[in-house]
């Protein structure tokens, strides 16, 4: 059974949920018109998600009026409710799908008060990157309208934001063709061996492996004849844009065992469709000429550029997909720290900390984090 309100078919849960009046956070009565944003959406988690969205939406676009008329609504007037719910059908015409975060809707705008307190180039940025990593798939609209929930609210800080523009800035460099990766392998254009784990995760007559970070690192065992132990330090690296395939694995042992250097490779054979480069090898005590012949050989018979033309990775090109580059020194990171802090001093604590290396506490970081932070800075200038 359902109940007609102005000529306007509502189902019963919808129209019981809008007659409870909001419940505040203090003792003392609040007047009509003094409800806080928080607290109008604070009401809104009883309706329905589209209706929230309705809401959200409204108070962000800060309409005299219509905030007004929200004001009353939650208030309990009675008039002000019906008014709601036609605006609230008349919303759901306008979106049909009714999915709040739903990829390609608008989702919740920030307010002018959020623009001046965080500044509208900061916003923009974030909301920029953060719409990219919804259309990758990477995360939700959903996932957006919360945080901006927290911003409009003034609850989320400046770091924070920096970080969030940092992160999926990275992500985006990183994971180059993620999802079409997938893509090509379901539809058969692309080999991948899934039981690579089975051969990667494993130690072998000549290999040591770590498990560490979610990548599989591959150490020869006669590193102490090659002049080398895993405490020195290696600042030079080939990375590979390869295919999950089971041979590269022996190769690559081979080619360890007779060089200064060990590689790394992901946990999971899923994992080597979410990078563009899933494989990386050290080389200890810098690069040796015909070494980096040797790899980018094996490297080039495995790449995935001869199914899919869109790799790009940081460093100097040897081959198709195969790239090396040099570690960033402290002066790299530095740099780029002075340059965050002289925009924001905000901006700049998030990029050291986006170069601190969890484990350690010292600043570490790689080519695509220096490629980020880069990218970063450039667009927040």
């Amino acid at each position: 059974m359902e109940l007609i309100t102005n000529k306007i078919l509502l189902p019963k849960k919808i129209l019981a949920q809008i007659q409870q009046p909001v419940q505040q956070p203090v003792q003392q009565p609040v007047q009509q018109s003094q409800y806080t944003s928080q607290q109008i959406m604070d009401w809104s988690k009883s309706l329905d998600p589209l209706f929230q969205r309705m809401i959200a939406r409204v108070l962000s676009q800060n309409n005299p009026q219509e905030v007004q008329l929200l004001q009353k609504a939650v208030g309990g007037d009675a008039e002000s409710r019906k008014m709601l719910l036609q605006k609230y059908e008349e919303f759901k015409q306008q979106n049909p799908q009714g999915q709040q975060g739903q990829q390609g809707q608008q989702g919740q705008q920030v307010t002018d008060q959020a623009k001046a307190k965080y500044g509208e180039k900061l916003l923009s940025v974030w909301m920029g990157v953060q719409s990219e990593q919804v259309k990758s798939g990477r995360i939700s609209q959903k996932n957006i309208d919360s945080i901006v929930g927290l911003i409009n609210s003034s609850q989320m800080s400046k770091s924070n934001l920096y970080s969030g523009i940092l992160k999926a800035t990275y992500s985006t460099i990183r994971e180059v063709g993620k999802g079409e990766y997938e893509n090509l392998v379901n539809s058969g254009q692309m080999p991948h061996d899934n039981g690579i784990d089975q051969l990667a995760e494993n130690d072998s007559n000549t290999i040591e492996v770590n498990n560490q970070g979610g990548w599989f690192y591959r150490i020869p065992k006669n590193r102490k004849q090659m002049g080398w132990s895993r405490g020195d330090k290696s600042v030079d690296r080939v990375s590979g844009a390869v295919v999950a395939d089971s041979n590269l694995i022996k190769e690559m042992d081979r080619f360890v065992s007779m060089n200064r250097a060990y590689y790394k490779v992901p946990e999971s054979h899923d994992l080597w469709l979410d990078r563009q480069d899933p494989l990386t090898v050290y080389f200890v005590g810098g690069f040796n000429p015909q070494a980096i012949s040797q790899v980018a050989q094996i490297l080039s018979k495995y790449s995935r550029t001869q199914y899919y033309d869109k790799t790009s990775l940081a460093g100097d090109d040897l081959a198709p997909g195969v790239a090396k580059q040099t570690s960033p020194g402290m002066e790299d990171m530095n740099k780029l720290i002075n340059e965050a802090q002289s925009i924001d001093a905000d901006f700049g604590n998030a990029i050291k900390y986006f170069f601190t290396d969890s484990r350690s506490g010292s600043l570490k970081t790689s080519s695509g984090g220096i490629a980020a932070a880069e990218k970063a800075i450039a667009s927040l200038r």
